[in-house]
């Protein structure tokens, strides 16, 4: 049986798979042993141990744990449960072709429902746990939620959107990722003085981000304010020899141009940009390839978003 079947599987069906490999338990004793033994992967480590289960069957023994605790101790705070819980989260969105705000509403219940997990007694935040589910995640989660906001306010589920920025902001290890992605979200939806609010915010909390800079100054383009200039030459100044920093900053200023009617500004920009960006010049006749970007690594314009959701598109056309 392959264990990715194990979803679709009754829990009756799941405990006499057990049986069929020499354990014998109720749905009550596995909960009272889960608990007990406190994570799936402790449970499913003495049960082999006590109960002499070969190591083929090792492996679904973990999988039977893992989802008989999704199912039925799904509000224990384990950060391995609690870890598995949103993986299936990610799956659910990865798998859905065409999202709808039903979908991303579900997903939205899912995350909140998270981040009441990274919170203590006293609603501080649960660092400590917060690192622990993230833990072997390789940034899977937190690339995640940092794709969220984006996604729901193009759904028009700016609220949404914005509560998760602000839920994760503060417990995530790219906190400005999420303040400047709120700072555009809000400027796009017309929110203008919620979102010079949160940009002044921003450019206090980080005021040698370059990219921060950049992003307050697509939040005033949006919001039609020519103030956009200011930050597109700021981010452009600190920029200094990072060449990316500099091509974001520099597109933004053509467009800005161009916006304004500034056509002779947008062609010496322009040119600039050209010269940064040409390849350069071929030493021999060796094809030297660079090195390939996965759909799933970190997005090289340094957004703490993976690839797939943030620039693939663009750099495909």
């Amino acid at each position: 049986m392959e264990l990715n079947e194990m979803e679709s599987m009754s829990d009756e069906e799941i405990l006499d798979e057990l049986r069929t490999i020499g354990l014998s338990t109720t749905l009550e004793e596995f909960k009272e042993a889960a608990l007990k033994a406190g994570a799936p992967s402790r449970l499913s480590d003495e049960w082999a141990s006590l109960h002499g289960i070969e190591r083929t069957s090792e492996d679904f023994l973990y999988e039977a744990s893992l989802e008989l605790w999704k199912r039925h101790l799904g509000d224990v705070k384990c950060a391995e449960g609690v870890q598995a819980s949103f993986y299936d989260v990610i799956s659910y969105y990865e798998n859905i072709n065409h999202h709808n705000r039903d979908s991303l509403l579900k997903i939205y219940n899912r995350i909140e429902r998270f981040y009441r997990f990274c919170l203590k007694e006293d609603g501080g935040h649960d660092l400590e746990f917060y690192n622990e589910v993230n833990e072997d995640a390789y940034d899977e989660i937190e690339s995640f939620l940092l794709s969220m906001p984006f996604e729901f306010a193009r759904y028009g589920l700016i609220d949404e959107a914005i509560n998760i920025g602000r839920w994760f902001a503060d417990i995530s290890g790219q906190p400005e990722n999420f303040y400047r992605d709120m700072g555009c979200i809000l400027a796009e939806a017309g929110r203008r003085e919620e979102a010079i609010k949160q940009l002044e915010e921003n450019l206090k909390r980080f005021p040698e981000d370059a990219w921060v800079i950049i992003n307050a100054g697509d939040a005033f383009y949006s919001l039609g304010d020519k103030q956009a200039e200011e930050f597109f030459l700021r981010g452009y100044e600190m920029a200094g020899e990072n060449k990316h920093d500099k091509e974001g900053a520099l597109e933004r200023l053509i467009d800005f141009y161009r916006w304004r009617g500034m056509e002779e500004k947008a062609r010496r920009v322009e040119e600039e940009y050209q010269a940064l960006t040409a390849p350069p010049p071929s030493r021999s006749k060796q094809v030297v390839k660079s090195k390939k970007i996965g759909r799933n690594d970190p997005c090289p314009c340094g957004s703490g978003k993976k690839y797939k959701k943030c620039c693939l598109s663009k750099d495909s056309n």
